[in-house]
């Protein structure tokens, strides 16, 4: 398989949420192993729980946001 993320390569990250406690450990994550990234949170509403349960839901909602921000041509 290609490698898509490579060491000392620029990162920028969107993630579908503006909360710091969800963008902080996320950014350090990349940090830690690519040496830097780029993190922006949107935050976006999905028509699932907030909290969902199982990886089929958690699936369906991280979808129905990345689609939102597609529609809203805030992301490609």
């Amino acid at each position: 398989m290609k490698q898509y993320i490579q060491p000392g390569v620029d990162i920028h990250l969107i993630l579908t949420s503006a909360k710091e406690i969800k963008l902080t450990p996320v950014r350090d994550a990349f940090i830690n192993v690519f040496g830097r990234v780029t993190v922006q949170g949107i935050g976006v509403q999905s028509n699932v729980a907030p909290q969902p349960v199982g990886f089929e839901a958690g699936f369906k909602g991280a979808g129905q946001r990345i689609e939102t921000l597609r529609r809203q041509n805030v992301v490609r």
